[in-house]
């Protein structure tokens, strides 16, 4: 409570070690990890936690967003099919979170994938339609596989939610050039 998480995190580890079965001292490791961005830590107890407990909602959402965030690094530093296989686990896990489809989108858009891009921006939208990020990548994508009217939709809807979107901007621009 005081925002000494590293203290905090110290506290519940030596928590969980003496009581490797106690849920709550693994979900509190796992949970402050994620805050403190050591995510193959919260990844690694959320696992614990999900052992003991695979039904529990709290752990399998926790796993998503360990893993989540774990495969945006490997996207920026182009382990794509690290970040392919994580997300898909994390999808598995937690479906109904937007953020890993359209992560998974960037994977795929990386990779050149555009089929796949193409699933995972329309099942991120289908859970989030208010992220014009997803809009513009979705256009991106099917920029890329010819489908021209449906990029300029998509391009005009990221517009639409965030007018001052600069990279929209710019891709639909070149759209047009085209």
């Amino acid at each position: 409570r005081k925002g000494d998480l590293d203290n905090a995190l110290l506290d519940f580890k030596k928590a969980a070690d003496i009581s490797p079965l106690n849920i709550f001292s693994l979900i509190k490791v796992a949970e402050i990890s994620l805050l403190l961005n050591k995510f193959h830590l919260a990844r690694d107890y959320f696992a614990k936690a999900l052992r003991i407990d695979p039904e529990n909602v709290e752990n399998r959402v926790g796993l998503a967003n360990a893993l989540n965030q774990m495969s945006v690094d490997d996207i920026n530093n182009q382990r794509l099919d690290s970040a392919i296989n994580q997300l898909s686990i994390a999808k598995e896990l937690a479906p109904n979170e937007w953020e890993i489809s359209f992560n998974l989108g960037n994977a795929h858009l990386r990779s050149e994938n555009f089929e796949m891009a193409k699933i995972a921006y329309t099942n991120s939208l289908t859970i989030e339609d208010g992220s014009a990020e997803a809009h513009c990548n979705l256009g991106i994508t099917l920029e890329r596989l010819g489908e021209f009217s449906s990029a300029i939709n998509s391009y005009e809807k990221a517009i639409a939610l965030k007018p001052d979107f600069s990279d929209a901007k710019f891709n639909l621009s070149l759209l047009f050039l085209k």
